[in-house]
């Protein structure tokens, strides 16, 4: 599922029109259509808007469900400590 479909549901749950949504955040209903329909893609900024609008997680619109999915172990990915260490160790 996207960021609009998500968007959408969650808008919808709360019985608001894109309108409602657009005028909260100041944004006309034309632009909220086209998030949810996924001809355009917000910036973080924007979401963290939605998100707080909505009254809802962020995390909400990237994924379904209460917990944020387990991130997949890539080979060579660095761990925070890695690099907060590295970091460190340049400065």
């Amino acid at each position: 599922m996207f960021i609009g479909e998500r968007l959408r549901i969650i808008r919808e749950s709360r019985h608001l029109s894109r309108g409602d949504l657009g005028r909260s955040i100041g944004l006309p209903a034309a632009f909220i259509e086209g998030i949810e329909d996924g001809l355009s893609l917000p910036d973080l900024n924007l979401l963290e808007h939605l998100a707080r609008e909505l009254q809802v997680p962020l995390q909400q619109l990237f994924h379904d469900g209460e917990e944020t999915p387990p991130l997949q172990n890539l080979h060579g990915r660095l761990t925070a400590d890695e690099i907060a260490k590295n970091r460190l160790t340049a400065a």
